[in-house]
C-alpha cells in the first residue's frame, strides 16, 4: 500500500531547503559550538516554505472534527497546574503547528536518527511529521508514549496512515522505561511534550539524557507555557555542557548534546 509519506517525500527530497519548511517565525540559535549540527544547519532554516504537507494536515483536520476529548486524569494530581484540568481538549488545542512539524520532518531527514522518542503523543500530529522524516530515510523508529487511552487510540490510527515504523505505548514515559530495552539503539532525537511544569520537565530531561547517543537532539515543547516553564527553559538553556541551544518558532526549545 502506498503510504502518504511516500508522496510527501517525493516532493521533499527533490526540493531545495527553502522549499521544505513553512516557517514565518525564525529558528533562533542562542549558542552553538563550532562544528555542531545547530551551527552548521539551523541558521540556514530561516526561510519561507513553498511546499506543504497537505496529507498530514488533512488528517489533522479530520482529527479536529472529532471535537473535544477528555484530558488524562493524571493532570488533576499535578499541583498548581496553570491551566484548567477538568475540561477536555481538541486536537488543535494541543497539536504541533504545521510549520514546526515540517521542521521536525526536515530535522529527521537531515539527522537520520535510528531512534526517536516522543512523549506525549496526544492525537499524533507531531508523530506524523516525525514519521514522514523516518519514511524519507527508509529507516529509523519512533517510540511514542501517551497515557490518555482515548487520545492514544486516535493517535495510533493517524500514525498508521503515515508509516508502520513506530511503537505507541499507552502510559507515561517514566512508567514504561522498559520499552526502551527492546531497542538496541540509543536515543538520537527526543521530543518532551508531556506535563509542562519544571518539576516534571527537569526529571524527564534527566531520564532522556542518560539514554541518548552523543550529539542527540532534544526538544522541549511549550517553553513559554507559564512563568515556571520560562524559568525552566532559561535554566536548561544556560547549561554549558550542551553543544548548542536554539528556539523554534518561539514555542519549543532545542538542545544539542555534545559529541
Amino acid at each position: 500500500m502506498l503510504k502518504l509519506a511516500n508522496k510527501i517525500i517525493r516532493r521533499i527530497v527533490r526540493a531545495p531547503l527553502e522549499q521544505i519548511l513553512k516557517t514565518p517565525q525564525k529558528v533562533a540559535v542562542r549558542r552553538a559550538m563550532p562544528g555542531s549540527w545547530c551551527a552548521t544547519r539551523l541558521p540556514s532554516l530561516n526561510r519561507q516554505v513553498i511546499s506543504t504537507f497537505n496529507e498530514i494536515e488533512a488528517i489533522a483536520t479530520e482529527t479536529q472534527s472529532l471535537g473535544e476529548k477528555p484530558l488524562w486524569e493524571g493532570f488533576s494530581q499535578v499541583k498548581n497546574y496553570p491551566t484548567n484540568t477538568t475540561t477536555g481538549r481538541t486536537s488543535n488545542q494541543v497539536r504541533t503547528s504545521s510549520d514546526v512539524g515540517r521542521f521536525y520532518a526536515w530535522a529527521t531527514i537531515d539527522k537520520k536518527p535510528n531512534l526517536i522518542v516522543e512523549f506525549g503523543t496526544a492525537f499524533g500530529v507531531s508523530g506524523m511529521y516525525w514519521l514522514a522524516g523516518i519514511e524519507a530515510n527508509g529507516s529509523g523508529h519512533l517510540l511514542t508514549f501517551e497515557p490518555n487511552h482515548a487520545w492514544a487510540d486516535i493517535a495510533k490510527s493517524n500514525l498508521c496512515r503515515i508509516s508502520d515504523k513506530f511503537t505507541l505505548t499507552k502510559g507515561t514515559f517514566e512508567d514504561n522505561l522498559a520499552v526502551l530495552d527492546q531497542f538496541p539503539a540509543k536515543i538520537d532525537m527526543a521530543f518532551i511534550d508531556a506535563i509542562h511544569t519544571s518539576e516534571f520537565v527537569f526529571a524527564q530531561l534527566d531520564l532522556v539524557e542518560r539514554r541518548c547517543a552523543p550529539g542527540a537532539i532534544i526538544i522541549l515543547d511549550d517553553i513559554t507555557f507559564s512563568d515556571d516553564m520560562r524559568a525552566c527553559w532559561k535554566a536548561v538553556s544556560q547549561r554549558t555542557r550542551y553543544a548548542a541551544v536554539a528556539e523554534i518558532g518561539g514555542r519549543s526549545g532545542l538542545i544539542e548534546l555534545a559529541q
